[in-house]
């Protein structure tokens, strides 16, 4: 069976692309979007969300990410 060369190139795409999605879910957003949680309560600002690593405990403090693709699969 021969692999056509069209084909590894797209899968080769393909895994690149949700290497570059991984960094930036993981990497960027502690930078970009702010602090959330912890024993202040601090709130992440309007149209984004909170997300903490579990489990959780009272004083965790946590990320905030946009509430858009990809970072609402964090939800």
């Amino acid at each position: 069976m021969k692999i056509n060369k069209k084909v590894i190139l797209i899968a080769i795409g393909i895994l690149l692309l949700f290497i570059i999605v991984g960094i930036i879910i993981v990497i960027i957003p502690p930078f970009l979007f702010g602090f959330c949680g912890s024993f202040t309560g601090e709130m992440c600002p309007e149209g984004y969300f909170c997300s903490m690593k579990k489990p959780c405990y009272p004083d965790q403090s946590g990320t905030c990410f946009p509430n858009k693709f990809p970072f609402n699969l964090l939800k």
